[in-house]
């Protein structure tokens, strides 16, 4: 009977042993959070020379100066993105009259009914969309 009472004394409780490792835990945290806002009291801004922070101020300037420039650039990219879409299918419809044009051409040609003058008006209007054709490429 003896026997059985001192091992009930040893048994370690489980809960017991979480409950002080939850504690020391907390007590670390709470040291780990003064040594923090210690060290953050002590660096301050009054530290600092007049010319580091007109040198500080002189650089925060130009990096706003970098960014408005960035976005600016940005806008011109994407104006110049679009245009150059527009002139993507401007071209294509032009490419598309004068292949008409030149079907045209020469079913009229072939056709004993065609006049001279149907034929050089048509000559007229594919040189004409190729001179706009070539105008818009260089443009692009």
């Amino acid at each position: 009977m003896a026997s059985n009472t001192k091992s009930k004394r040893r048994e370690l409780n489980p809960i017991s042993l979480s409950f002080l490792d939850v504690m020391f835990c907390g007590f670390g945290a709470v040291i780990l959070i003064f040594l923090i806002l210690d060290y953050a009291s002590t660096v301050s801004d009054d530290d600092t020379s007049p010319d580091l922070m007109a040198e500080i101020n002189l650089l925060e300037e130009e990096i706003r100066e970098g960014q408005l420039g960035l976005v600016r650039i940005r806008n011109t990219l994407s104006d110049v993105d679009y245009d150059v879409v527009e002139a993507q299918g401007l071209a294509r419809q032009i490419q598309d009259q004068i292949d008409t044009f030149l079907q045209e051409l020469a079913a009229l040609e072939n056709s004993s009914v065609a006049s001279e003058e149907d034929i050089a008006r048509l000559r007229a209007d594919v040189q004409s969309l190729e001179e706009e054709l070539l105008r818009l490429q260089a443009s692009a």
